[in-house]
């Protein structure tokens, strides 16, 4: 069997509203790990103080970082 588990980390929890800032990902092959995708987002707004908070994300950390549109198609691909 084979499958892929992910996570978001987001600035908050209003959809429309809030953008990713992190994408973890990993694929599993027969109960194996098979492949592994991680990448920070930069969502293109300030991360607020109650956000970095649960996830441990800042501003800097995603400063320069790709913005999501980028990220869809390697992660689709993955």
């Amino acid at each position: 069997m084979r499958f892929i588990a992910f996570d978001l980390e987001t600035t908050g929890f209003l959809a429309g509203v809030d953008r990713i800032v992190e994408i973890g990902a990993v694929r599993f092959n027969n109960g194996v790990v098979d492949a592994v995708f991680s990448t920070l987002v930069d969502p293109g707004m300030h991360i607020p103080e109650g956000a970095s908070k649960v996830n441990g994300i800042t501003d800097d950390m995603v400063k320069g970082k790709p913005d999501i549109e980028s990220l869809l198609k390697p992660f689709a691909e993955f």
